[in-house]
């Protein structure tokens, strides 16, 4: 995958150390789609879990947990609210999914409590 948005609110890009090997991850969100990038391996894994674009990205102190929110979206003639998932980087496992506001949080410190 390659994109980067340059133009989010916040921080884009974050550099975890994967859990089981130590070694370190880049974390990025490009459209709806999240990106771990593993560098020394020339690998990638996706979060998409999201059907909008990311508007917001946090990953907590340890980088075992991402926080990652999309806009809200009009589908067939129905808004649909923003949505937050929390969710784990190493399984990509949905922990946690809430529907936020009208423009979605950019707030997701302190949702993963950092």
């Amino acid at each position: 995958m390659h994109g980067f948005n340059g133009d989010a609110n916040g921080r884009n890009l974050f550099e975890v150390k994967d859990p089981s090997s130590g070694v370190l991850l880049l974390v990025w969100f490009v459209a709806a789609i999240v990106v771990i990038h593993d560098p020394s391996a020339k690998t990638q894994r996706y979060f998409t879990g999201h059907s909008e674009g990311i508007v917001s990205l946090a990953v907590d102190s340890s980088g075992t947990l991402a926080a990652s929110a999309q806009c809200a979206t009009v589908i067939k003639g129905h808004s649909q609210p923003p949505i937050i998932h929390v969710w784990d980087i190493e399984t990509l496992e949905v922990k946690e999914e809430e529907e936020r506001g009208k423009r979605g949080d950019r707030r997701l410190n302190i949702k993963l409590g950092i």
